[in-house]
């Protein structure tokens, strides 16, 4: 064993002096200095760091000697050869001569793939030899952070070559050893030859010597042989003495040896002790992080499913917000956002009273007025807090609440009075006999007050508000309960939702007959001409239309822009209409979106519990007994949902887009409705209307807003503003230098350059300079040494620092964008054609010209014919180079529209991104929309806002920063920030036991946290 041993150690010794004497290097590492040397550099580190030499040019190629002969020389004398497949490298010419160079040695090749960078190889040796390459992610590139996964493969494959370079050489030295013990054992047989012949002589002499001595001898014989006799007494002694000893010694031998074997194994079991412990660790850690992956996914699907099942909406956000604070998810973030999205924002209204009972509530017409109706009594409240409340009663407690122009009326269910605006005087008060008012309306100009009520014999009652003249007081025939009444907002119909008998009945014209079952009694709605009201023609209250619905009809509402018309039926099922008028007959059409279900209470009939806002973009209804919910009237799509301790009495819409709901107290809540995270902090009190334009640096130290009222600049780490600079005047564009030391704000024929370090402002080109610079486009090259400004036909080149303007190039038309290529060797222009088409804002592009960027000369510029196909764009052989702009000395890059797109680009050529840096996210629908990738499956997760002018993710991807509609908002993408959203909009930060759907004993108490 320990021969075998000390063989092998020999062996390897000899392998590694041979190798040595072979090769000088482990591993030459071929690359592209332009994009690759950060990732070689960091790639020699980790392959010394497991003992291979490595030729780098960087280190290695000496000052004055020949480039080829050097590599060459390094090539032979290296191992292996590694290539950093970039795209540089892929089109270096050294990295093509290495690659040659080295495949001919016939040695192992060793490709690193950067994503895809190598799926059409240009090297044929390569191909030919099917070699299996090293993948390696972009984001490794990026960093200059080669992944561990690379320098293991490399050390497996040297490993795999040792071993069986190791066989060889031990074959090799079994040789060597037996050669060399053969020579040795010859020389040592001619030694001890020698040696006999010697000592042969000197035993001859010494018998003659013998026999002289030998008569002298045989007279000491006598005495010799008693001594020898004593003598070999003595040696027995001291050979039996000496075994004995021998034993002793071989004993203690044995014994140190075993007790060294001991603590040898001792220490073994001590260090596979340690790593046992270390493993289980390591295991049990990766176990409990799946588990609370596993968990969060659970509680972030659970919340997804209570989101749709219409349960409480703040619960849901808790239990998204949980799953966050567990493990990352796109289950919890689908549900987090989705809740968000839906989760109203609180109003803090100080006009109105709130008390816990309060049943009915409305706003007037012009949203001055607020009515709150508790018991008996009415309350009105001045909007803008001018006036103390005023308030109004009535003998019962008040079933409904109406405000006309100038008038307001409250009912019971046998009383009815109205109140004129001015000082609530009481103008009108009735008990009419069998009134049952559940239902009032007044007619858009004031002039008609209807009042509607159920009973046995159910009465529509119009008066004339002026004078208390009664125009209508009957019975509608065969109608059964009379349960609510609406004008339309042009004051021209009259419709009543009622319970009705239709047996005999033939629709009139116009009419829509949904749900023409086998009962005779229906739901339906009956409209009038209130014309004819006027000239006395409601003798049989005959409509001039009606639509039928399977279920009695309990509420109905015109939208305030007349277009739409909302019914909802005693099972509370919710229907809009699409109005419009034809040949003297109002005609209702079934809106195309999905039938909302209300709670279908049929006792709470008179209460305004369906409600559209007054831009009739959306309509709020009470869905169950404590929630209301407000959906988008064009998709059905819900927008907010509002849970109630108690059940929702009433709800209603203010003029200026604000809603108030009714379960026990009041609510006020605004209707940014979408998902609004965080609304950035001012430094004045302007509203930011005007925002048309976002900037962040690379590395996310600052924002940048611009519009009408200049630029502004926030600190990112928390949002504050830090300066207001006006001299940019109006901003329609915002663009960064790549090294974040130079803004340019542009807009309105004015360009201005401000240096970021102290925010003050170097350089500005007016439209006097720069002739037709109505909106100039800006882009700084990939080095920040060159800024171009392109308008009109006018494409200039600027240096930066200096501001000096280096060249003015002219086209024949309009400069649609202009980009600098990736090495910022080149600049291109996109030219509009003269001809109408569907892309590219109503003209397609006809020409892209490339300059020279260091000397501004042409290079080469390409035509689209007038008349290609719509593919023209993207099809390089349908382009034709100009003879006027032919290439001038030298290689130009690929003149195609993709090529140049994929450049680093002004707005121009590249509008405001629509993806994330690290890809997770994408902006939809014009910036409205916020979408989750998922490998090769895309989600929506939250409408962000309406109307966005300019949007644009941050450098970490952690925020997703927004402009328009009056404001930027921020829409936190990380859980960090999405859990400080939730904090600051929740209004309870725990869930109790029963409220968990789980019951495993890991939960604890979720969100505990205040804000």
């Amino acid at each position: 064993m320990w021969l075998g041993s000390k063989f092998t150690s020999l062996s390897d010794s000899l392998f590694k002096t041979l190798f040595r004497f072979l090769f000088r290097y482990d591993i030459f590492i071929s690359y592209a200095r332009s994009d690759g040397k950060e990732y070689a550099l960091k790639l020699r580190d980790q392959l010394k760091q497991l003992d291979f030499s490595c030729f780098l040019d960087y280190d290695e190629l000496p000052p004055g000697n020949s480039l080829n002969n050097t590599l060459k020389r390094a090539l032979r004398r290296s191992a292996a050869l590694v290539v950093v497949g970039t795209e540089r490298a892929v089109k270096s010419r050294y990295v093509e001569l290495e690659v040659g160079e080295f495949a001919a040695t016939g040695r192992a090749i060793i490709p690193i793939d950067m994503e895809g960078t190598l799926k059409e190889m240009p090297w044929p040796v390569v191909r030919e030899r099917d070699i299996v390459w090293i993948d390696e992610m972009q984001t490794a590139l990026t960093k200059a952070t080669p992944s561990p996964t690379v320098a293991d493969s490399i050390d497996k494959l040297f490993k795999y070559t040792r071993r069986n370079s190791r066989v060889r050489a031990q074959v090799l030295a079994t040789i060597i050893l037996f050669v060399l013990v053969v020579v040795a054992s010859l020389f040592m047989i001619r030694q001890q030859v020698n040696a006999a012949t010697l000592a042969s002589a000197e035993a001859e002499r010494q018998t003659i010597e013998a026999r002289n001595q030998k008569s002298a001898a045989d007279a000491a014989s006598a005495d010799a042989v008693e001594q020898r006799r004593a003598a070999d007494a003595a040696t027995g002694r001291a050979e039996a003495a000496t075994a004995e000893a021998d034993t002793a010694r071989g004993r203690a031998t044995a014994a140190e040896k075993a007790a060294g074997e001991a603590a040898r194994e001792a220490k073994r079991q001590e260090q596979m002790a340690l790593a046992n412990a270390e493993r289980a660790k390591a295991e049990q850690a990766v176990a409990e992080e799946r588990t609370n992956y596993v968990r969060a996914q659970q509680m972030g699907v659970q919340a997804d499913i209570d989101i749709d099942r219409g349960d409480d909406l703040e619960r849901s956000v808790l239990l998204s917000v949980e799953s966050l604070k567990r493990a990352w998810t796109p289950d919890a973030y689908v549900a987090w956002a989705r809740g968000m999205e839906l989760l109203p924002h609180a109003e803090e209204v100080k006009f109105a009273g709130r008390q816990d009972n309060v049943s009915v509530i409305a706003y007037s017409p012009d949203g001055r007025f607020f009515a709150e109706g508790v018991g008996n009594a009415v309350t009105f409240f001045r909007r803008d807090g001018t006036a103390e409340p005023v308030e109004r009663h009535l003998e019962f407690d008040i079933t409904t609440v109406a405000f006309g122009k100038d008038w307001v009326a409250a009912a019971s269910r046998s009383e009815f009075k109205m109140w004129d605006l001015k000082g609530f005087t009481e103008i009108r008060s009735s008990q009419p006999n069998g009134f049952d008012g559940l239902s009032i309306a007044f007619s858009p100009d004031g002039r008609y007050v209807a009042v509607a009520g159920p009973g046995h014999a159910p009465l529509l009652r119009i008066f004339e508000t002026k004078t208390g003249a009664t125009l209508v007081d009957k019975p509608i025939e065969h109608v059964n309960y009379l349960m609510s009444v609406a004008f339309s907002p042009d004051g021209k119909w009259l419709a009543v939702a009622c319970h009705y008998d239709r047996s005999g009945e033939q629709p009139p014209a116009g009419s829509v007959a949904e749900f023409a079952g086998s009962s005779s009694v229906v739901g339906r709605v009956l409209i009038w001409d209130v014309a004819s009201f006027e000239q006395g023609a409601e003798a049989a209250l005959a409509p001039v239309t009606w639509v039928d619905d399977a279920e009695m009809l309990s509420r109905l509402t015109f939208g305030p822009e007349g277009a739409h018309l909302a019914t909802e039926d005693r099972n509370g099922v919710v229907r809009v209409w699409q109005v419009s008028v034809d040949a003297g007959h109002i005609q209702l059409s079934k809106q195309q979106m999905p039938e909302v279900r209300g709670d279908g209470a049929f006792d709470d009939i008179g209460k305004a519990t369906l409600v559209f806002s007054a831009d009739e973009k959306y309509l709020m209804t009470v869905t169950d007994k404590k929630t209301a919910r407000v959906w988008e009237v064009n998709t059905g799509r819900e927008v907010s949902r509002i849970l109630h301790e108690k059940p929702v009495e009433s709800v209603a819409f203010s003029p200026g887009g604000q809603f108030a709901t009714a379960g026990g107290g009041v609510s006020f809540w605004k209707t940014e409705f979408g998902g609004v995270a965080e609304r950035l902090s001012r430094d004045d009190k302007t509203p930011e209307t005007d925002v048309k334009a976002l900037a962040v640096t690379a590395r996310d130290e600052w924002l940048v807003t611009g519009g009408d009222g200049g630029a502004r600049v926030y600190r990112a780490t928390d949002w504050s503003p830090i300066k207001t600079l006006k001299e940019a005047g109006r901003v329609s564009n915002l663009t960064v230098s790549p090294d974040g030391r130079w803004l340019v704000a542009s807009g309105n024929g004015k360009v201005t350059v401000f240096e970021t370090k102290q925010w003050t402002a170097r350089k500005e080109i007016t439209s006097s300079e720069q002739q037709s610079f109505s909106a100039p486009i800006v882009g700084f090259s990939p080095d920040s040494r060159w800024m171009v400004m392109a308008s009109g036909r006018l494409v200039k080149l600027f240096e930066v620092g200096s501001w000096r303007e280096a060249h003015t190039l002219t086209v024949e038309n309009e400069v649609e964008g202009a980009a600098f290529s990736p090495d910022g060797a080149w600049l291109a222009a996109l030219v509009t054609g003269d001809y109408l088409s569907e892309t590219h804002h109503g003209r397609k592009p006809s020409s892209i010209y490339l300059w020279h960027t260091s000397d501004g000369t042409p290079a080469a510029c390409r035509n689209e014919p007038r008349n290609a196909g719509a593919d023209s764009a993207q099809t390089p052989t349908r382009w034709t180079y100009d003879a006027a702009c032919t290439k001038v000395g030298g290689a130009t890059p690929e003149l195609t529209l993709s090529a140049v797109q994929q450049w680093k680009a002004s707005p121009g050529l590249n509008p405001m991104s629509k993806a994330s840096p690290d890809g997770r996210w994408a902006v939809g629908d014009n910036g409205t929309t916020l979408i989750f990738n998922e490998g090769h499956t895309s989600r929506r997760v939250a409408t962000l806002m309406f109307g966005a002018d300019a949007w644009t993710f941050t450098a970490d991807s952690r925020w997703l920063v927004v402009a328009g509609n009056g404001a930027v908002r921020l829409w936190p993408l990380d859980p960090t920030g999405m859990i400080d959203a939730a904090c600051a909009r929740l209004r309870r930060h725990a869930l109790t036991a029963d409220e968990w759907h789980f019951t495993d004993k890991w939960l604890q108490p979720c969100f505990t946290r205040q804000p």
